[in-house]
């Protein structure tokens, strides 16, 4: 099969590369902003027309951390959706398309299992672009929506106002240090539970997934490790050696007890198991190579 994949070079993008080189069965096409604008039609166009694939990973999108500006929020979103109607336009009903989303498209407490459609978030820019697309396309049977938790690892963004949760942290820890900061904040709520998994798991599942062709609407990625935002962050100032003091913050956008994971089921939250602690150890030390 041949396989396009948007976003060649973003955190899951790099690691479906990576991993394309073990596989025999299938031709890969990435693209990446260098070979084209998606908000043009012409471009998107072009690109399946000569690429001609049997299948599409769609997974590119600006996306931004919760401290970036509204309107800049706003305008990603806008584009963002501009690159998925073009993408809309331009797939044959022949060609399969996974769209990536995240959990944040719930609008209930935790997204255990099934996707309700009459339960979709539209609380913020992210959440209202990624629910207009899923809405769009409930009859179109050629296209599915793979749900991951909060993502991370090496090849993440650590660009300030774009960083998610872990990058950000590691961001914040390392320049701390650097400046010689005798205390940190910790930008997040201590009781919410998280679930997080790294872009080499969330590329091995959705190569999975394309390699049985589910017929399944909305793939739930139940991946990674389910645990607290606080203990994380604790294991990152551990990682990095930080020896200063810990200030919670009381910005209202960072204090939510909203919990984020797929499954009500009983696991370990009040530790970090020692696989997702070496996960945390690679993406600080790709983090710092990135410095070099």
């Amino acid at each position: 099969m041949r396989i396009l994949i948007t976003s060649g070079n973003g955190l899951t993008g790099s690691w479906l590369k990576l991993l394309s080189n073990k596989s025999q069965n299938h031709q890969f096409i990435f693209h990446d902003r260098n070979l084209g604008d998606l908000t043009s039609i012409k471009v998107t166009k072009k690109i399946i027309k000569n690429s001609s694939p049997d299948i599409i990973i769609h997974n590119a999108a600006a996306l931004h951390g919760a401290l970036d500006k509204l309107s800049e929020k706003k305008k990603s979103a806008s584009n963002n959706l501009v690159i998925f109607n073009n993408l809309l336009e331009s797939v044959q009903n022949n060609q399969k398309v996974y769209c990536f989303s995240s959990y944040h498209v719930y609008q209930d407490d935790a997204p255990f299992k099934e996707l309700n459609l009459d339960s979709l978030n539209n609380s913020s820019p992210y959440s209202e672009w990624k629910s207009n697309e899923i809405q769009s396309t409930k009859n179109l049977s050629n296209f599915n929506f793979i749900l991951f938790p909060h993502l991370f690892g090496p090849y993440d963004n650590f660009k300030i106002g774009r960083a998610h949760f872990i990058a950000d942290s590691i961001r914040r820890i390392y320049f701390a240090m650097k400046n010689k900061d005798h205390e940190i904040e910790f930008y997040g709520d201590i009781n919410q539970v998280i679930q997080l998994a790294t872009g080499e798991q969330a590329a091995e599942f959705s190569l999975n997934q394309i390699q049985y062709l589910t017929r399944t609407k909305y793939i739930v990625a139940n991946i990674g490790w389910k645990t607290k935002t606080e203990l994380v962050f604790n294991a990152l100032l551990n990682i990095m050696e930080f020896k200063g003091s810990v200030v919670r913050n009381n910005n209202p956008i960072l204090q939510t007890n909203r919990d984020m994971y797929f499954e009500n089921e009983t696991s370990i939250i009040n530790s970090i198991p020692n696989d997702f602690y070496e996960s945390l150890f690679k993406t600080v030390n790709y983090f710092k190579k990135t410095l070099e």
